[in-house]
């Protein structure tokens, strides 16, 4: 049950009148039952790999705990680190067979069937986190079983993140927030953009972008062009979307969640990019795998492996195949190379961040194509239509242009929600509380632009699919 669905936005609200009728004590237990219930809807066994890293954290956090020495206390870290990550390993691990399987084969790779479960990525990372700061006594051990089981199921966050540290979360479930009226508006405020932008932005583009690389053995230079551009565009509104409803949703409830992007497009570097995009994951392998490691305060050889592994490792964890890790290799490439070239010097003027930011957009763009591809052999087909010539002929482009339906009034609608979209980020912040009657009606055009979206993508039957639900 995704957090687009209207049964859970049916369900939404009585939820949150029940956490905030009951005694301020049944707060944790409201939400404890209120996950599992969430996670069970996507499939009973669901439940078992979140039990399972809570027994590792449950008994591994006192072991930490209770251990006398640094030696001792750091050999039961890694040990639950095994366990973690070796469940990880298990459900994710034939996936990465079939993944690799199908990048060197093509269409000669077999086919079959593995049910990932929902979220485990995201929430293997905050245990493997709550009991590395418990060795780093940078957090305490949680004492009570029900809110260390909240903090690995919280639903908001459960399937797409974002990834919360110990230390921020645990504190919020141990008692209850009053009731804010003004924090519930701008919560209701968020998950209207958050539905706004996955389904009438993201949605809407994909379809585009989707049937123009759908056929990657025929497809031409102007259909990869257009159809990776708005892929681009649909990624980062596809999740973003899910961090503003996880973030509206948690809100309504008292609790902050952490913010998971910050204009990642604007960026003018890829190091940059990466404080900007899934912020959460970037700070999780910042903290527990690239300062470990030693940063970037070691030679350059040194510097350039860290950056490799690091990468590598965000490859594999967002997916299967041998199209992952080669994204993350271009992500290191091309921070090895901005590293040589640009010595984290800042653009010295607007022109030249201007520059900077449309290149760190194109590469990141371009790495795309390795991101969306089912395998290595697909990407490897729209590469070559990218740069056979024909991106610079009129007839391909009509052509392209005509197949989308480009000036037709199938675009009125995504017209209408690129332009709302662009009024909300960019005027709106301007207006800062004046001319309400003006915000209030780019609300209900989003909200009727959503529903009207909503509405064609059933009838096609086009799939509303979080993007990252796979990971």
């Amino acid at each position: 049950m995704p957090l687009t669905s209207p049964l859970f936005l049916l369900l939404l609200l009585p939820a949150v009148l029940l956490y905030f009728l009951l005694p301020r004590k049944c707060g944790p237990f409201v939400l404890l039952s209120l996950s599992l219930l969430y996670c069970a809807s996507w499939g009973i066994w669901m439940l078992l790999p979140i039990a399972w890293d809570f027994a590792v954290c449950l008994l591994f956090s006192f072991l930490i705990e209770k251990a006398e020495t640094e030696k001792k206390k750091r050999a039961a870290n890694i040990a639950a680190q095994v366990l973690l990550f070796g469940a990880l390993i298990a459900f994710k691990g034939m996936q990465w067979l079939r993944g690799g399987a199908d990048g060197l084969l093509g269409s000669f790779s077999f086919e079959w069937n593995i049910l990932l479960p929902v979220g485990i990525s995201f929430y293997t990372l905050q245990a493997s986190a709550y009991l590395t700061d418990i060795r780093r006594k940078e957090a305490e051990r949680e004492r009570n079983p029900l809110s260390l089981a909240l903090f690995l199921s919280y639903f908001p966050q459960l399937v797409s993140g974002p990834i919360s540290r110990a230390n921020v979360l645990l504190p919020a479930f141990r008692g209850r927030a009053a009731w804010d009226a003004d924090g519930a508006v701008t919560s209701f405020k968020r998950i209207l953009f958050g539905l706004f932008e996955k389904i009438a932005v993201a949605d809407l583009l994909g379809r585009t972008s989707d049937a123009m690389l759908s056929s990657p053995e025929t497809a031409g230079g102007p259909a990869v062009l257009i159809g990776i551009m708005l892929y681009s565009l649909r990624i980062l509104c596809d999740f973003r979307g899910y961090s503003h409803l996880a973030i509206g949703v948690s809100g309504l409830f008292g609790i902050r969640l952490p913010e998971n992007f910050n204009d990642p497009y604007g960026a003018y570097s890829v190091s940059e990019f990466w404080r900007r995009w899934h912020i959460t994951l970037s700070e999780w392998i910042r903290d527990y795998l690239y300062f470990p490691l030693g940063g970037s305060r070691v030679g350059v050889p040194r510097f350039c492996l860290n950056i490799l592994i690091c990468f590598l490792f965000s490859g594999l964890w967002h997916g299967a195949g041998l199209n992952f890790l080669v994204w993350g290799l271009l992500h290191a490439v091309f921070r090895i190379v901005e590293r040589i070239i640009f010595r984290r010097k800042k653009p010295a003027n607007p022109a030249s961040r201007a520059v900077r930011s449309l290149c760190t957009f194109l590469a990141v763009t371009f790495a795309w194509i390795f991101f969306r591809s089912p395998s290595l052999s697909d990407a490897g087909h729209l590469l070559h239509g990218l740069m056979n010539g024909s991106v610079f002929t009129a007839s391909a482009w009509t052509s392209v242009a005509s197949a989308a339906g480009f000036g037709s009034l199938a675009w009125v609608l995504p017209a209408c929600a690129l332009l709302l979209f662009a009024v909300y980020r960019l005027l709106l912040p301007r207006l800062k509380g004046k001319l309400l009657p003006c915000r209030y009606a780019v609300y209900v055009l989003m909200l009727w632009t959503t529903a009207a979206a909503c509405i064609l993508l059933h009838s096609e039957g086009v799939s509303s699919a979080f993007i990252y639900m796979q990971f």
